[in-house]
C-alpha cells in the first residue's frame, strides 16, 4: 500500500514540475514574439536572447523528466523492483 502511495507521489510530483515547465516555456515563447515588435535594436536583442534562455532554461526540467521515464520504463520492462539492477542475460 505505502509503495503506491509513494509512486504516486512522485508521479504527482513530476507531472507538476512539466506543468510549470511548460508555463515557464510559453512565457518565453510569448516574450519571444513580442520582441519582435521593439523598435530599439538593443531593446530587442536583449529581449531575444533572454526569452531564448528563459525556454532553454525552462525545458531542462521537462527533458529531465522524459528522460526519467524512459530509464523508469526499461526498469519496468526487464521486470525490476525496489530501484535494484539485474544484469540482463547474453546467451551467445
Amino acid at each position: 500500500m505505502w509503495y503506491k502511495f509513494s509512486a504516486l507521489f512522485h508521479l504527482a510530483k513530476y507531472i507538476l514540475l512539466a506543468l510549470v515547465s511548460i508555463l515557464f516555456a510559453l512565457y518565453g515563447v510569448s516574450l519571444l514574439i513580442s520582441s519582435y515588435g521593439i523598435k530599439d535594436p538593443f531593446g530587442f536583442i536583449m529581449t531575444f536572447f533572454s526569452s531564448n534562455l528563459i525556454i532553454l532554461i525552462s525545458l531542462v526540467p521537462f527533458a529531465g523528466l522524459l528522460f526519467r521515464l524512459y530509464k523508469w520504463n526499461q526498469k519496468r520492462q526487464l521486470g525490476e523492483r525496489d530501484g535494484k539492477y539485474k544484469e540482463p542475460i547474453h546467451r551467445e
